[in-house]
């Protein structure tokens, strides 16, 4: 047996006892592991209620034009007949002008400020979710609509 050396069993200044209320690097690691993980799925689902915002405002914007556009319809049928109408509707470039008195002066307006092209009706809405409103043909068989492209 080698003799024992009664200094080693002593406590040594330099290392004090552990208590066990210290963490270890493994748990501080993992703790930041699954704070970045919830943090990555808050701001995914965050980001899609915004996307998801959006697209409802694109879709009431949509029923606006549409109703106007019906209201247009409605009171010009009312003093010439659904050929003639066709026709003007057909024959406008502008259909948003065609269909503006029936909407509000400051959906109206909103509408014009971000339209650049009279075939593709845009908003602030419709422009963050990279999609535009289209006024339909009239055809024989059909009335127009107002259509969400891509």
């Amino acid at each position: 047996m080698p003799p024992s050396d009664s200094t080693s069993l002593l406590p040594n200044p330099a290392y004090p006892p552990s208590t066990g209320e210290a963490f270890t690097l493994v748990e501080i690691l993992l703790v930041i592991a699954i704070i970045g993980i919830m943090s990555a799925i808050i701001l995914t689902t965050v980001g899609n209620a915004t996307q998801d915002s959006r697209l409802v405002v694109a879709r009431q914007q949509q029923a606006a034009l549409q109703q106007a556009l019906n209201a247009w319809i409605a009171g010009q049928i009312s003093s010439n007949t659904i050929s003639v109408v066709r026709s003007n509707y057909t024959a406008a470039s502008d259909k948003l002008a065609l269909v503006g008195p029936y909407l509000g002066a400051t959906t109206l307006q909103h509408f014009q400020e971000n339209t650049t092209n009279a075939a593709q009706v845009r908003s602030d809405a419709l422009i963050r979710t990279g999609r535009y409103l289209q006024f339909s043909a009239w055809t024989t068989t059909n009335f127009p609509t107002v259509n969400l492209m891509p």
